[in-house]
């Protein structure tokens, strides 16, 4: 019996690989995944090797876009501990305004790049984990800044969940946005 990688890993990689070349490169993937890296690795170190490349294929995918929103949730925080103020109506709505944004462009641009509307959803879900990460990492880094600030909790309170919810649907619409442009444009979409 002829072993595989994972399957989910095997549709995530068709996922976030460009549409013009994906045949080839999952060809590729495929090939090394049976003639090297099984042989030389097992199945367990295969499958290891190939979900590693699937992850490389989603961080060049997301990281501008991930980075991008962790830099405005960190620049939101620091803007909030720096220069504390009553209202928070304008500031939650930047942020907010700022976020839907980033997460549609990335759609859009992940739906035309990739011909597929899940692309953007997986882009943008990719891209929340990213942006998590880069919120929770960066103030841990100035702790010795902020300590014992009462804003603290709030900033390392990241909405992890609700990040990747926005994610998935403000990357899908601009995908679904991006598919339809294309083909009032009369773009094939393979």
């Amino acid at each position: 019996m002829t072993p595989h990688p994972p399957l989910w890993a095997q549709s995530l990689a068709g996922f976030v690989t460009p549409a013009r070349h994906r045949d080839g490169i999952l060809g590729d993937l495929l090939e090394e995944y049976h003639e090297v890296q099984h042989p030389r690795r097992g199945e367990a170190g295969a499958d290891a090797w190939y979900v590693r490349q699937v992850l490389l294929f989603l961080w060049r995918a997301a990281r501008w876009w991930g980075l991008g929103l962790g830099a405005l949730i960190v620049a939101r925080d620091a803007i909030d501990v720096y220069a504390p103020t009553n209202d928070y109506h304008l500031r939650s709505a930047w942020t907010t305004y700022s976020a839907v944004a980033l997460y549609s462009a990335c759609g859009v641009r992940a739906g035309w790049y990739y011909r597929r509307v899940l692309s953007g959803t997986v882009v943008g879900i990719t891209s929340a984990i990213i942006a998590s990460a880069v919120s929770l990492l960066v103030p841990l880094l100035f702790l010795h800044a902020i300590a014992g600030r009462p804003e603290l909790s709030e900033i390392l309170d990241v909405p992890v969940p609700f990040l990747v919810l926005f994610g998935a649907i403000f990357s899908s619409l601009g995908a679904g946005i991006a598919r339809g442009g294309g083909a009032l444009r009369g773009v094939t979409w393979g």
